[in-house]
């Protein structure tokens, strides 16, 4: 019974989990351009299109996964961004920058960079294990079909 009901929940929990995290980015798309701009990592031109237009992939694809629809491609793209959140906290990390994250709030107030990678892992994990079985459920789906 629990088994039927994890893959909705976790699904639903991811994309709560991005929508969340894009609040405080889409009020405060100014605050949230200075986070992207510390990290160094992208040409200036590129810094004010991807603080603007990020929040919002991150409210749509969530959306998406919470209603299941296009959930495939929500799941992969919200695993895609948090690999890319991971490498650029990493990379941070090794160079000894320690910025606010921007992950959750335009703050520049944080638990570090370290703390926010390690916080990280296990979402990656969740959502890894949800595009497996969506991935899975999908593959099932067309089987089934092309059987009857």
């Amino acid at each position: 019974m629990v088994k039927r009901y994890l893959l909705p929940a976790l699904r639903i929990l991811f994309g709560v989990v991005f929508i969340v995290a894009s609040i405080d980015k889409i009020h405060n798309p100014e605050a949230f351009a200075r986070i992207v701009a510390n990290y160094r990592m992208l040409p200036l031109p590129l810094v004010a299109p991807v603080a603007l237009t990020l929040p919002w992939i991150e409210v749509m694809a969530g959306l998406a996964l919470i209603i299941n629809w296009c959930s495939k491609g929500a799941v992969i793209l919200l695993n895609a961004l948090l690999v890319v959140f991971m490498a650029a906290l990493g990379f941070n990390v090794v160079r000894g920058v320690d910025v606010a994250c921007g992950c959750f709030t335009t703050s520049t107030e944080g638990s570090g960079m370290l703390q926010s990678l390690l916080r990280d892992i296990p979402l990656l994990l969740v959502g890894l294990y949800l595009a497996w079985r969506i991935l899975l459920n999908n593959q099932r789906q067309r089987y089934n079909r092309r059987r009857d």
